[in-house]
């Protein structure tokens, strides 16, 4: 197996050894003394070259991470001033020329530079990593908003060098909740319209139920109560009942809430209450109940304090309608 290789260190003091036994110079003459330091000197400068290597792959790899990474960063002094941009930062704010030696501020909006010195303040004076919603100007025209992070750079963890700063673009995503709350305004524009609609339809169908019990209270129940006085037989007397009551359940609504415990009229009352909702006078009505013009007043009496309608600031007419 071969002996293995020395360092230039060992090899030079061997040298050195080979020279003082091959001559007559002594060990400790001032010749030795001054190779000696020559060696030294040697090695330290091997290290210090060393050192500059490893620092300058380490730097080398930092400016390959930082130019490929996605979001625009930009490193700043302590005066704010930009001292290097990624490849990301530059596609936004145009060549490093332009760009290097500028401080930041003049890239952030009018509307946001009050934000942007408070964050700057709160990093220097806190030390960690910060973020504040900013808007920059990429042009004269041209506005976007940016997540902007912001870290404070410290010399030996004392003295501030200065900051780094990586923006986050939100014009996409601002842009998709607008169009969500577009989106969600013409559904509630639709809603709306659906709504109007369907009101629109009970209208008509309330409409519709008030025209059919008004027929049917002016032109079928007089007949009807003319019909039963008459001499039927019982089939037919049964008969004009039966039609009667299936008549009844077209208005059976109005007569339910009539006839609960919140009005509480009782079935005369509620007879009188559906032709006057029909729009039969007290006259109509008291002939076709055979009953007298008096009664007819005493019933509607009953009827608008029963509703709570006290004085004439409302017909008993309309308000029967309302209830129906």
């Amino acid at each position: 197996m071969p002996p293995a290789q020395k360092g230039n260190g060992t090899r030079l003091r061997m040298l050195l050894d080979q020279v003082i036994e091959s001559s007559e110079v002594e060990p400790n003459s001032p010749e030795i003394h001054d190779i000696e330091h020559l060696i030294n000197g040697m090695h330290q400068s091997r290290r210090h070259l060393e050192l500059q290597n490893q620092l300058m792959r380490s730097n080398r790899l930092y400016f390959r991470l930082f130019n490929l990474a996605p979001l625009p960063i930009v490193r700043l002094d302590k005066d704010l001033e930009v001292i290097e941009a990624n490849e990301a930062a530059l596609k936004i704010f145009g060549p490093r020329r332009h760009l290097l030696g500028i401080s930041f501020s003049t890239f952030v909006d009018e509307a946001s530079i009050s934000d942007f010195y408070r964050l700057v303040h709160s990093v220097a004076y806190d030390g960690r990593k910060m973020a504040k919603e900013l808007t920059l100007k990429i042009s004269s025209r041209v506005r976007i908003p940016f997540r902007v992070h912001l870290a404070s750079i410290y010399v030996e963890g004392e003295e501030l060098e200065g900051y780094l700063l990586d923006m986050e673009d939100l014009s996409q995503q601002k842009q998709d909740n607008a169009e969500k709350q577009k989106a969600s305004a013409k559904f509630e524009e639709v809603n709306v319209a659906l709504r109007v609609l369907l009101e629109n339809q009970e209208e008509k169908l309330e409409n519709l139920k008030e025209s059919v019990a008004a027929n049917k209270a002016r032109i079928i129940d007089p007949i009807l109560k003319r019909l039963s006085a008459s001499r039927l037989t019982d089939e037919q007397k049964n008969l004009a009942e039966l039609l009667r009551k299936n008549l009844d359940q077209l208005t059976v609504d109005f007569a339910k809430k009539l006839s609960s415990p919140t009005y509480g009229l009782t079935p005369r009352e509620l007879e009188v209450a559906n032709l006057i909702r029909s729009g039969w006078t007290s006259d109509e009505i008291a002939e076709m109940q055979n009953i007298s013009l008096s009664c007819v007043w005493y019933h509607r009496n009953n009827i608008r304090k029963k509703l709570g309608l006290i004085g004439d600031k409302e017909r008993l007419t309309a308000h029967l309608r309302k209830i129906s």
